[in-house]
């Protein structure tokens, strides 16, 4: 994301879903937890691309 390394970015990952409360969850349970607390809403702009 931000020219870091993929260990780096696991990292954050891992730190995002520990203060979520779904450290070993999949991917799809990360966004579930994301949604789940309003933030992919509040992102929502960045996840989207329009035609």
């Amino acid at each position: 994301m931000q020219d870091c390394s993929e260990a780096t970015e696991n990292k954050r990952i891992q730190r995002i879903k520990e203060k979520l409360g779904c450290s070993y969850s999949s991917p799809s349970g990360l966004f579930k937890a994301l949604k789940e607390n309003g933030i992919t809403l509040a992102c929502l702009e960045s996840l989207v691309s329009y035609p």
